[in-house]
């Protein structure tokens, strides 16, 4: 395994680094998942060459809601990645993270429509798994939609109001 400067000089040296890398750990800070999400907004390019690689690196534990789903960090990028059409083929994340390639195997078949998952490199850097267990269930989300007064949709009242599932008025 590499260190983390270990990787991110093999990345410098095959690949073409888009922007700078995105650390995981903005996402638990307040306002993060916004901040992640307008980096990946200024990162997208209509087109990428195949050269061309967006970093992600996961330098904090994540958290989970349950044992058997992906890490709620590596869910919100893989949502923000199919919200803003930007291929999964193009990213790689960096992590110490032993159980990462079944992680982002349930990311791409469960959250994407995207045929690759997200690459991964693995580095010798501490991981554990925060398991964030709820003793509450919401059926909303399985039942109805939520329409804002702009027209974007959303899987509930409480979903992230960054990442609309649509927008009425957009036509295709």
């Amino acid at each position: 395994m590499k260190s983390l400067p270990d990787a991110l000089k093999f990345f410098n040296d095959n690949y073409k680094i888009v922007g700078d890398p995105i650390y995981l750990s903005t996402f638990f800070k307040e306002g993060g998942d916004e901040l992640i999400f307008q980096h990946l907004s200024s990162l997208y390019k209509a087109e990428y060459q195949p050269e061309e690689k967006i970093i992600v690196i996961q330098d904090c534990d994540d958290q989970y809601d349950y044992e058997h789903l992906p890490g709620n960090s590596l869910v919100f990028l893989q949502k923000c990645l199919q919200t803003l059409d930007i291929s999964n083929f193009f990213v790689t994340v960096v992590t110490g993270n032993q159980d990462i390639e079944s992680e982002l195997n349930t990311l791409q078949q469960d959250y994407s429509i995207d045929n690759c998952t997200i690459n991964h490199v693995l580095i010798n850097i501490p991981y554990k798994r925060k398991i964030e267990k709820s003793d509450t269930f919401c059926i909303l989300p399985w039942i109805h939609l939520s329409v804002h007064s702009d027209s974007k949709v959303y899987l509930c009242c409480a979903s992230n109001k960054n990442i609309p599932l649509g927008d009425l008025k957009k036509k295709k």
